[in-house]
């Protein structure tokens, strides 16, 4: 979806938003996946220092050397637009809600993962030091915040309101904490999720009628009740959707899809592929598209060559995927097996 948004026309980005609806639903799997680790954990620890130092080092070793490495080199060889240090320190969101006009395209995408660092410097110390039940009270609460104060500033009608909406980690908690939510029901009321989950083509259905409802939504343009509902619309499709598969599991033909080698070596590079993907947009227009790919195929008595964006996604996505292969392979692995000895 964030690819499609960012290397796809400007209708797709105008009508569609499915960069935003991508985030928030990977916002929701994030929570989902990092609150059942953190939850399992506290149950099973009597230490919670070291339970803390060993989650921190693990997310460092499989989040920092990928990101670091790219921003900086990126930054080398064709600038740092001057926000290295916001870029360096996970603040990159919050200098799009000061200025977004400071913001340089290529670096643009790194906001989500500001606002996921963010988000876990704190929420595992909740998690740890907070009994069970005020940690589902801080989860409903965090819901609630965000849905309420993205009402606010919209009625408010701060300046670049909208940016901030997206960007500012508080008003991502919906998403994030629907996750959360998620994870504590399977791990401390399994029971409730399974009377939820029971009517597995109620599911469904609702699941359809969300993204729907998002879709609705979205094409009102840039007012309250977009502002306000449309993440509240992503968050609650992404709970139905994770839930299902969690309580119901993948059936053919996705099942089937999702067990495809390549699908799964594209989910393995995931990372990678969301990190790489708007420099190798930023080189390829500046260095590749006219002058290289676009001319060769004109060579060939293309026609239409230079309205055709599939040509330029295809290429793009290639490079990006043979970057993030080489990456994972060459250097992300060696990470991960420091990674595992934290088990």
């Amino acid at each position: 979806m964030v690819l499609i948004e960012h290397w796809g026309p400007e209708w797709i980005y105008e009508k569609l938003h499915l960069g935003g609806l991508g985030v928030d639903l990977f916002f929701v799997l994030s929570g989902f996946l990092i609150g059942e680790i953190l939850l399992v954990e506290k149950e099973q620890t009597t230490d919670v220092k070291a339970a803390l130092k060993k989650f921190y080092i693990r997310r460092m070793l499989r989040i920092f050397p990928l990101y670091y490495i790219t921003i900086i080199t990126y930054g080398i060889l064709f600038g740092t637009g001057g926000i290295l240090l916001w870029n360096l320190t996970y603040t990159n969101n919050i200098l799009e809600c000061i200025d977004k006009s400071r913001m340089p395209a290529s670096y643009a995408h790194l906001w989500s993962l500001s606002v996921e660092e963010q988000f876990y410097i704190v929420f595992p110390f909740l998690v740890f030091y907070l009994s069970r039940n005020n940690i589902y009270k801080v989860v409903i609460g965090g819901i609630l915040l965000a849905i309420i104060g993205r009402a606010l500033l919209s009625i408010i009608q701060v300046p670049d309101y909208y940016v901030i909406n997206m960007r500012f980690t508080l008003f991502a908690f919906d998403c994030l904490f629907a996750g959360v939510l998620l994870a504590y029901l399977k791990t401390h009321k399994p029971a409730i999720l399974q009377r939820v989950f029971s009517n597995g083509k109620a599911v469904l259905a609702a699941i359809v009628l969300l993204f729907v409802s998002v879709y609705i939504i979205r094409s009102m343009g840039d007012n309250i009740t977009d502002n306000t509902f449309f993440r509240v619309g992503a968050a609650s499709a992404g709970f139905l959707m994770i839930g299902y598969s969690v309580i119901k599991g993948f059936r053919k033909p996705l099942k089937l899809f999702l067990e495809n080698r390549v699908i799964a070596y594209l989910g393995v590079i995931s990372y990678g592929i969301y990190i790489f993907h708007n420099f190798v947009k930023a080189i390829y227009f500046q260095y590749l598209s006219d002058n290289g790919i676009k001319s060769f195929l004109s060579g060939l008595k293309i026609k239409g060559i230079s309205n055709l964006y599939v040509i330029d996604f295809l290429s793009m996505f290639l490079i990006t995927v043979l970057l993030s292969s080489l990456s994972y392979e060459l250097m992300e692995k060696r990470f991960l097996k420091l990674k595992n000895k934290f088990a």
